[in-house]
């Protein structure tokens, strides 16, 4: 059917993805990116390879680019929404910030004014509703880095790297869940220590890439979700079970889900076996204990006694589906 628009739609937008993802290329290869700096606690190969063959990675740039577009669709609603608050925010140049000595480039996304001398860099996060509530339980930027997701707790290094190339003493981290609305604003003070362990990882990085070096893999937990394992590990043995037509995909909120629906696993149990219990203990009876009414009441149900001659005469077989849902690490 040649009236069918909802195909051609779909390649404009892939069209329009490629073109940004391509732009961000051209712009970030030759530096190092604040937002991977992060990165300099896990893995200094990492940050290498970025700079010089990130061809390697084996994640889609296609969906990396999308998720980075809809992001800065979202910080340009959070930006909006702290104007109407009536907060001040000072206009930021589309041109990144440079420090040539450590190869560092970097775009903030607003500065907040709170006064003449009281300037402080924001840097906006939305996410969903899952990974919203595991973020909002961390009271500060050191708790945050504590995480057990590398990209959240990659997080203060990049606000870290704004306030150095600003020289400011505060910023913010501004999270918002993207499903409801609410925000959770951290302050960030400047940490110079830790700013100081950044900038030598940096400097480590931008020696290798001037050698034409590339540090030689460990292999760490990170490295499961790095989109370098592939190139870093060609010959690892396959985590996943052997015959199940695996394929690594890269998506954050869906493991945070994972990861939360493992954690209720357990009050899971015991609700079964709670409500188990309390149905042994009043099987037929109608009762009020405290505020709660437990109530039996009884209905028709239609049964059928099926002959076993009928029951082979039809049988059959059918392929069914079973969903396997669980840890790799926890599985070894």
């Amino acid at each position: 059917m040649s009236n069918l628009i909802a195909p051609k739609i779909i390649k404009a937008f892939n069209i329009v993805t490629a073109k940004n993802a391509v732009k961000e290329k051209d712009v970030w290869q030759d530096w190092n990116r604040a937002s991977n700096i992060g990165w300099a606690d896990d893995c200094l190969r990492y940050l290498v390879l970025e700079r010089t063959c990130p061809e390697n990675a084996t994640e889609s740039t296609i969906e990396k680019q999308r998720i980075f577009d809809e992001g800065k669709k979202q910080e340009w609603l959070m930006r909006k929404d702290m104007l109407t608050a009536g907060l001040k925010l000072i206009p930021v140049s589309d041109e990144p910030l440079i420090d040539n000595e450590l190869r560092i480039k970097g775009t903030v996304d607003d500065l907040l004014k709170i006064s003449k001398d009281d300037i402080r860099p924001i840097d906006y996060k939305s996410s969903s509703s899952h990974m919203f509530t595991h973020i909002s339980q961390f009271a500060t930027a050191d708790d945050l880095r504590g995480s057990q997701y590398h990209w959240v707790k990659h997080y203060p290094a990049q606000l870290y790297i704004y306030l150095h190339l600003y020289g400011y003493e505060m910023g913010m981290l501004f999270f918002k869940n993207k499903d409801s609305g609410e925000i959770y604003p951290l302050d960030v003070p400047r940490d110079d220590i830790y700013l100081d362990h950044l900038k030598d990882g940096i400097r480590e990085v931008n020696i290798f890439v001037e050698k034409g070096k590339v540090p030689k893999p460990v292999y760490k937990d990170v490295c499961s979700k790095c989109k370098y394992k592939e190139y870093c590990f060609p010959d690892a043995p396959a985590e996943e079970e052997e015959g199940a037509g695996v394929e690594r995909i890269e998506d954050p909120e869906l493991e945070m889900m994972m990861a939360r629906r493992d954690e209720l696993n357990s009050y899971s149990k015991e609700y079964k076996e709670l409500d188990k219990d309390i149905k042994e203990k009043l099987r037929g009876r109608t009762v009020v204990i405290g505020d709660w009414m437990y109530k039996t009441s009884s209905y028709p149900r239609a049964g059928y006694e099926i002959p076993e001659d009928i029951k082979r005469e039809f049988k059959y077989t059918f392929q069914a589906t079973r969903v396997t849902i669980k840890h790799l690490k926890k599985a070894l």
